[in-house]
């Protein structure tokens, strides 16, 4: 069985494609989910990153939060909390327009 990895095909998806919402577990068998946390969001600063993880110590939490993660889920978790936060993200990435339309002003 062949297995395509996050940075040889989903980074460079990311380059012809912007998303509203990431979701992206923190141990990937080729990236780790903190460097593809920076590289999305050094190419789109309104990408909402959620990090998921069963291996998250305090220092990386804080460390992913100060690289942009929106929120550090840790694993096992039910499907109704990452939807939760994939519906906060997507609504604070709607309302970011509007917050650039403010501080233009």
């Amino acid at each position: 069985r062949d297995v395509t990895g996050v940075q040889t095909c989903a980074l460079p998806i990311s380059d012809r494609c912007s998303f509203d919402v990431t979701v992206t577990d923190l141990r990937l068998p080729d990236i780790s989910g903190l460097d593809v946390l920076k590289a999305l969001r050094a190419k789109d600063a309104g990408n909402r990153v959620i990090v998921i993880t069963a291996h998250g110590t305090p220092e990386m939490i804080c460390e992913l939060k100060a690289c942009g993660a929106v929120e550090v889920l840790k694993k096992p978790f039910l499907p109704s909390e990452i939807l939760a936060l994939i519906e906060s993200a997507l609504k604070d990435r709607r309302a970011m327009p509007e917050i650039l339309t403010v501080i233009d002003r």
